[in-house]
């Protein structure tokens, strides 16, 4: 499994795990549970990638969050990291809420997305208004 990691970005302590080699792509965690990907670093099926999984603010041990925090929010801090890691483009793992973060990163930055995953996606509440902050 990869080791924590954390980066500082936009005042905001940011932790990840990250395995180190191949194709990049970033394991965006579900609602309640920051390392609920984790698992998915030791897959054999996956050794190709260079898998990051980082902790969404206010969750495991990243910076808190300070209500409201908006879909758009979140992809953009999904930006951020990739700005920060120097990673130009990256494939997007989202499980739950992080498939709606993922489809958010993928609508605001295309250019920036290989290919999606989405595993269970609330697509009701990633399509709102009020979930994009317009």
């Amino acid at each position: 499994m990869g080791d924590m990691e954390t980066i500082e970005l936009d005042g905001r302590a940011v932790a990840y795990h990250e395995r180190k080699m191949g194709e990049r792509a970033l394991l965006l965690h579900p609602g309640f549970v920051a390392d609920a990907m984790l698992p998915l670093l030791d897959q054999p099926a996956l050794e190709r990638f260079r898998l990051i999984a980082p902790h969404r603010r206010g969750y495991g041990r990243s910076g808190p969050a300070v209500p409201p925090v908006s879909i758009a929010d979140l992809a953009s801090d999904v930006v951020s990291l990739l700005d920060a890691l120097g990673i130009e483009r990256a494939h997007l793992v989202g499980h739950s809420l992080g498939g709606c973060v993922a489809l958010q990163v993928a609508h605001a930055s295309p250019d920036r997305v290989g290919r999606l995953a989405l595993l269970e996606p609330p697509l009701g509440f990633c399509l709102s208004e009020a979930s994009l902050g317009i």
